[in-house]
């Protein structure tokens, strides 16, 4: 029998002529629509059971000199990771071993799995690929790494890779989509995907035409309104169809209004797709996986990164692994829960267990590369990762006023004055937190009292119990912002990260209304965790021992200023929400789960709003500067985009190199404005 060499959508496959049955007998056999021809998988990791069975049903075999040639210049996976250890990357940052032993693996394998936990560092990986490969990569990932992703990409390539994503409002990801030509990784959250992925019609245009025709829409229409990916649009010209438009003449403008321009990410022609946190796509009912395995059917090469694939759920893995061929599990949903899930004998929906697990878990672990934080034996025991996020246009509106005029708008009142850059400081850090404090008695109280610094510099507001005025006349309101993305960004990280039953999780905050929304978050997920501030620090020992002793206790909420003398080793993941300007806060709470008795290597997060304060608040942090006087003595620093530039080259304010004289209102810090570069950031 011969085998010939093909490609679909730049995929390599062997076809073989033959109507009959028999190439169903071969892994990843599909009969072709015509059916006369059987394809198979002609790539790694599949490749070598495909060879072999072929070997078995067909005999003599006969390649053709294509598919020979192809069979004779395929590398072994050990040939592509000697490669990935040797070969010359760019970016400031050499690979880790497992991260070039990765690396190795996606190179050799179109189809794979990295389970790689949070903090392995396997977005380089992914980075490396694209580079190598020299192919347009699409990203489909959290909202919450979104940002995330282009940062990677731009530090680890030194630039050479471009990254492009896809956020906003819907007219806006349209006009990004179609930049497409500028950029090397094309990064889309999932939510976008289950929108923009795949041809659609609005929901409302169907159910108009189910309402007056009680059918949905004919073919032909259909095919005219998917050219759009307008809503508003579709509607229109479905009404027009209700109202005699024939379907061609809809088809002819449909054609028109998208003329030369893409409509759906389907349309990006990349060649890579990969899934970060895939484990987002496990339901297989959802939308959202629908429209993923569908997307994922036209690239080449799938990659799944997800630390937590399933938590002893098979079910789990189903959508996962169709994500990456449908092969990989040669059944529908039904025979495979059959096949793995036990259910009750009085009620068929009542799983009570699954069975034949050793089966699937040798699947998995054929296409993939798991690796744990202390399996990487060369990471260092400590990773700090910055994670960017994007204010609210109400949020970026009062912190460019703020930062201009010293005032920001309140409603149904006068704008709240902003006496002095200290206060200012601190106001734009609540601004990126999703709100700020507005005094109801005396505005100014502040501005005469001894204590102004200290307060600042400790975290120490109007009305708190460490403040020394009197308390009715500091009394205040929080005012907070209809959406927190901050908020959003920490309720994505705590289901990735608490995804794993046993991991724990501190998380940091300087403002009181901060922990009051964490704890609100806390509690409707519902997760034990304990709270420590200013009012309850005294019963830190109680809330330790319950913290480190009890295994429904999951989350660490504590306000930065109270995190001294205690032990959390039971965590290895640190969330630091906010800051305070205090240095020694700072060195005491970074430490807490990081000394004797911590067993596995840990992970700090920082949360930072770009291209804000926030971003010159931890520069100034990691070089360990006592930034407290700061606040009084030289407050435009802290606003300064140079200042982290100024940090790492030791240029004092007003010397030589200080901008802030001649150029101060060009560089002071206002979002959404152009800057001398870009946010300072830590590997």
């Amino acid at each position: 029998m011969k085998i010939s060499l093909n490609s679909i959508n730049g995929t390599p496959v062997f076809t073989v002529e033959d109507p009959t049955s028999t190439g169903g007998r071969v892994f990843g056999g599909t009969l072709d629509r015509s059916k006369t021809h059987w394809r198979f998988p002609a790539f790694p990791p599949f490749v070598e059971r495909v060879l072999h069975d072929l070997g078995k049903v067909y005999k003599p075999l006969e390649f053709s000199p294509e598919a020979q040639a192809w069979v004779d210049t395929l590398k072994t996976e050990a040939d592509w990771i000697e490669y990935a250890s040797q070969v010359k990357l760019p970016g400031p940052f050499k690979n880790y071993e497992h991260q070039a032993i990765g690396l190795g693996k996606l190179l050799h394998n179109y189809r794979y799995i990295l389970q790689w936990e949070m903090g392995t560092g396997k977005t380089k990986p992914i980075i490396d690929l694209a580079y190598l490969l020299g192919e347009k990569v699409l990203v489909l990932c959290p909202l919450v790494a979104s940002r995330n992703w282009e940062k990677e990409v731009r530090k680890h390539t030194d630039r050479g890779l471009s990254p492009l994503a896809m956020l906003g409002s819907r007219g806006k990801k349209l006009r990004i989509l179609n930049d497409h030509d500028s950029a090397d990784v094309f990064i889309v959250t999932y939510d976008t995907a289950r929108l923009h992925g795949m041809p659609s019609i609005a929901p409302k245009v169907m159910k108009l035409v189910a309402e007056q025709r009680g059918y949905t829409p004919p073919d032909s229409l259909k095919r005219a309104l998917i050219r759009l990916n307008d809503p508003a649009i579709q509607l229109r010209l479905a009404k027009e169809w209700l109202k005699g438009r024939p379907a061609k003449e809809i088809g002819k403008e449909a054609r028109e209004l998208a003329h030369g321009s893409l409509q759906w990410i389907t349309q990006l022609g990349c060649s890579v797709i990969v899934a970060d946190e895939s484990h987002r796509i496990k339901h297989i009912k959802s939308q959202r996986t629908k429209i993923c395995m569908r997307l994922a059917a036209k690239f080449p090469r799938r990659y799944l990164l997800s630390g937590t694939l399933s938590l002893g759920d098979p079910r789990d893995l189903y959508p996962q692994l169709k994500f990456l061929a449908p092969y990989v599990l040669p059944y529908d949903y039904q025979k495979f829960c059959n096949k793995y899930v036990v259910y009750s004998q009085w009620n068929k929906h009542v799983v009570v267990g699954y069975k034949k697990l050793d089966t699937l878990n040798k699947v998995v672990t054929g296409i993939s590369d798991r690796r744990e934080l202390d399996d990487c034996v060369d990471l260092p025991e400590r990773t700090t990762e910055t994670i960017y996020f994007d204010l609210t246009k109400a949020q970026l509106h009062d912190y460019n006023q703020a930062v201009e005029q010293m005032v920001i708008d309140r409603p149904n009142t006068e704008p709240l004055e902003l006496q002095n850059g200290a206060i200012r400081l601190n106001k734009l850090l609540q601004i990126c937190s999703g709100f700020f404090y507005s005094p109801k008695g005396g505005e100014n109280l502040c501005d005469s009292c001894p204590n102004l610094r200290k307060c600042v510099a400790q975290g120490i507001h109007p009305g708190s119990p460490l403040c020394i005025l009197d308390a009715a006349q500091s009394e205040r309101e929080t005012l907070r912002y209809a959406t927190n993305p901050k908020l959003n960004m920490l309720e994505e990280f705590l289901d990735d990260l608490l995804e794993n039953p046993k991991a724990k999780v501190i998380v940091w905050a300087n403002f009181e209304a901060e922990l009051d929304d964490i704890e609100g978050l806390l509690v409707k997920k519902k997760l034990g965790y304990v709270r420590v501030d200013g009012s309850n620090s005294k019963k830190m020992s109680e809330m330790e021992d319950t913290f480190q002793g009890d295994s429904e206790c999951r989350v660490f909420l504590g306000q930065i200023k109270t995190g001294i003398s205690v032990t959390l080793t039971a965590a290895k993941y640190t969330i630091y929400y906010s800051r305070s300007w205090s240095l020694e806060d700072w060195l005491q709470s970074r430490n807490r789960n990081y000394r004797i008795g911590q067993t596995e290597k840990t992970v700090i997060y920082h949360f930072c709003a770009r291209k804000t304060v926030e971003t010159q608040q931890i520069a100034a942090l990691r070089s360990k500067q006592d930034i407290s006087s700061s606040l009084t003595k030289h407050v435009n620093c802290m606003l300064c985009v140079q200042y982290p530039t100024c940090v790492k080259e030791k240029i004092d304010p007003w010397t030589d190199g200080c901008i802030l004289g001649r150029e101060a209102k060009k560089r002071i810090t206002k979002v959404g404005v152009v800057h001398l570069g870009e946010d300072t950031e830590e590997s």
